[in-house]
């Protein structure tokens, strides 16, 4: 009998449905390249830690974005030629204010 996972049940047809998954898979080419280091300014994660994510890897589970939000776009570009990422998470703390004083 076939089964599955269902999110929601609002099928409007009688009928057979059929929710299939497949394996993760990159959005791109597997790199040929190495590993890239960049430096990112997001609100996730312990501040001075190097986070290491290869292809193929969750990562929305890991960092809280989609691959395709505008935040990640320096991690998608990345993986399009490197096999592994390695984010620093830059230090937390205030921008830098200024006042006049008159």
């Amino acid at each position: 009998m076939a089964g599955g996972t269902w999110e929601n049940q609002n099928k409007v047809r009688p009928g057979v449905y059929i929710n299939t998954a497949s394996e993760r898979k990159s959005m791109t080419a597997v790199g040929e390249r190495g590993t890239v280091a960049i430096p990112l300014t997001l609100g996730w994660g312990q501040a001075k830690e190097v986070l290491t994510i290869h292809v193929g890897d969750d990562v929305k589970e890991l960092l809280g974005y989609d691959i395709t939000a505008p935040e990640m776009l320096l991690v998608k570009e990345a993986f399009k030629r490197a096999k592994t990422v390695k984010l620093y998470r830059l230090a937390e703390g205030t921008k830098a204010q200024a006042s006049m004083g008159m």
